[in-house]
């Protein structure tokens, strides 16, 4: 939607985000960064015309649909497991 240089920033600040994630302590930002290098395809398809424009049509689904991601995979305040988890019934520790 935006071209090869951009989608290559993307990446490599995806990438650079979540590798200071799971330097900092979070295990989900590991786990992600690790699946997406060890598991990523191989060079992307390039379109067949890359000249031409996308249409207004086709521009707003992809800010539609790029907002629908963003909002789903924002992590939130109280993250998706909250701290009960890990006390009872859950964790129940030494007893």
């Amino acid at each position: 939607m935006f071209g090869r240089n951009t989608a290559t920033l993307l990446s490599f600040g995806t990438s650079l985000l979540l590798g200071i994630g799971g330097l900092s302590g979070s295990v989900l930002c590991l786990a992600w960064g690790l699946f997406a290098t060890f598991f990523r395809g191989g060079e992307e398809i390039p379109a067949k015309d890359e000249i031409t424009p996308l249409g207004d049509d086709r521009l707003a689904w992809g800010f539609v649909l790029g907002l629908i991601c963003f909002l789903t995979l924002f992590p939130n305040g109280g993250g998706t497991f909250s701290s009960p988890f890990l006390s009872d019934p859950f964790f129940r520790g030494v007893v």
